[in-house]
């Protein structure tokens, strides 16, 4: 008898049963909590197939000094057009329809459980390329904010801290001013933003070994981001793991996290045009709360408040998200 090994077969149904042979809720162990994600605005990208075109001033005109019956020489400013790509993605999923047919009414809670464990693999790779997605190595994905600020003498360096890191075990803290003609989702016309889930029903699956009826799902994303203005995004790169887990604050690589962040803060133009969020995983979000508690007097900035109705870390009002898709094995930003 042909099998598929991609798709749910008899022995993970009975791996999912309870005593009394109903499926069981699933605790999704393998679940990050995506909530870069879940900060972005996102809107119709304004070109055909979902890009995004938008104009960004590249210099500012300089006034004149005058004095009494001078002239003065016409100035103007310079703007360029750029262009932001989208990235697709899709998963599908299909259970042979006769262990559909068996499951009766259970068949429904079957197909939610595959759908959240397909939700959340899609999610974490969204979140893995918007850090680190690079379209000039894999045009099917979208560019990242890693690949936009990983040069210590770009135009846009003032916004990269380098901490100092030379080994191989380094990450990074980065802060977004998600807004609009700032920071921001796109995806296509005629669309809706988010991850979609569509039931496809049944058909015929055949191949060489021959025919069987499938009831099939897909589980699919489109869309990127816009960096309008680089100014709102500020990265903290080259920090050492290893130095920051020790807990040694005589190490040369010692860095005092709450000071860091407090630097970071003071990078963006304008906190009231925008929504600032930090983001950093959840060894570094650890070492901050214990430095915030050990090393800095009255928390370092601090707090515990409530967010979007959660109780969020916050540094001077400013949200602190943990974000895991941000690894602990960043090569060198130089």
């Amino acid at each position: 008898m042909a099998t598929v090994g991609t798709r749910l077969n008899y022995l993970d149904i009975v791996k999912r049963l309870q005593p009394d042979g109903s499926l069981d809720d699933i605790g999704e162990i393998l679940n990050l909590e995506i909530l870069m994600l879940a900060d972005f605005d996102f809107t119709e990208g304004n070109q055909t197939f979902g890009e995004h075109r938008f104009t960004q001033r590249t210099s500012l005109p300089s006034p004149t000094d005058v004095g009494y019956n001078q002239r003065v020489t016409d100035t103007k400013s310079t703007a360029a057009q750029l262009e932001e790509g989208i990235g697709k993605k899709e998963a599908w999923y299909s259970i042979d329809a006769r262990l559909v047919d068996d499951l009766g009414g259970d068949a429904r809670k079957l197909l939610d459980d595959e759908s959240k464990a397909h939700v959340e693999g899609m999610a974490q790779d969204i979140a893995t390329d918007l850090i680190y997605g690079n379209k000039n190595l894999n045009p099917l994905k979208i560019t990242g904010l890693a690949p936009r600020f990983n040069n210590l003498s770009g135009e846009n360096a003032k916004n990269i801290f380098n901490c100092g890191a030379a080994g191989s075990d380094n990450t990074s803290i980065w802060l977004v001013g998600h807004g609009p003609r700032k920071v921001f989702g796109i995806y296509p016309k005629g669309t809706v933003a988010g991850i979609r889930r569509e039931t496809l029903g049944r058909r015929v699956s055949e191949t060489t070994d021959g025919k069987m009826i499938v009831v099939e799902e897909k589980i699919y994303w489109c869309g990127g981001i816009v960096v309008q203005d680089w100014r709102y995004v500020v990265r903290a790169c080259n920090i050492d793991v290893s130095v920051i887990k020790a807990r040694d604050n005589t190490d040369a690589d010692w860095i005092t996290l709450p000071d860091l962040l407090g630097d970071m803060r003071r990078r963006l133009p304008n906190l009231q045009a925008i929504r600032p969020v930090f983001y950093m995983n959840q060894t570094m979000l650890s070492e901050l709360e214990w430095q915030a508690k050990n090393e800095v007097k009255g928390g370092g900035g601090l707090t515990v408040e409530n967010y979007g109705g959660f109780d969020v870390d916050m540094f001077r009002k400013i949200p602190i998200k943990q974000c895991d898709a941000i690894t602990e094995t960043e090569t060198l930003v130089s």
